[in-house]
């Protein structure tokens, strides 16, 4: 009977600590590596070099692939024929 009652209660324990592993367990062990082979500042300067990327990306990735889809349409249309992707 007991246990019926604290069932909710363990439900919700056990939540909050796969929230807090998803949260604070699993960035320190996916960094952990590179922290090891570039060290500290190596680390920082790749993770403030992939996010300066992001903000000064043009747009996004479906307007990019939009773009380029219309460039090789254009390219394939002025030949005659289809472009070569290297496939």
């Amino acid at each position: 009977m007991i246990g019926i009652l604290l069932f909710p209660f363990r439900l919700l324990l056990a939540l909050l600590g796969l929230v807090v592993w998803l949260l604070v367990v699993l960035p320190l062990r996916v960094v952990r590596l590179p922290m090891r082979i570039l060290g500290f500042r190596g680390t920082l300067g790749f993770a403030a070099g992939a996010a300066a990327g992001l903000l000064a990306a043009p747009g996004d990735g479906s307007e990019t692939r939009r773009r380029l889809r219309e460039r090789i349409d254009g390219a394939r249309s002025s030949r005659g024929g289809s472009v070569g992707l290297g496939r």
